[in-house]
């Protein structure tokens, strides 16, 4: 299967319980948090939300130490994010790095399926990417 098939394939399997998962969150009038952001700014993010929020009963060191031991570096042992390893689970790091795999037909078949949600979520501003 190419590249392209692959990732039509997975939104067609793959996707839409995640998709399910977002609209509830969105619906419910949730929190959204980004992935792009908590690779800036992870325990700024974090510890409010997990600590005060849901009053997760840890303390603010334990949230601290599981934070950073889980950060891309660390859990490639050194590699820095956008060195990529296609074999790791922790491929790149990066945020973004799916437009480099976005033709114009996954693109497509990508807005088709969830352009609403990407506008929903802030991700775009219009089905125009």
């Amino acid at each position: 299967m190419s590249v392209s098939d692959g990732l039509i394939y997975l939104m067609e399997e793959w996707l839409p319980p995640s998709v399910a998962i977002q609209k509830s969150w969105l619906e419910a009038g949730e929190r959204f948090i980004r992935y792009e952001d908590l690779l800036e700014s992870d325990l700024e993010i974090l510890e409010p939300v997990l600590l005060e929020e849901c009053a997760l009963p840890i303390s603010r060191q334990k949230l601290h130490d599981a934070v950073t031991k889980n950060r891309f570096e660390r859990l490639t042992r050194g590699r820095e994010r956008g060195q990529e390893n296609v074999k790791s689970h922790e491929r790149k790091g990066v945020a973004g790095d799916w437009q480099n795999y976005f033709d114009d037909q996954v693109k497509d078949a990508f807005k088709a399926r969830f352009g609403d949600l990407l506008i929903a979520t802030k991700y775009e501003r219009n089905n125009e990417w």
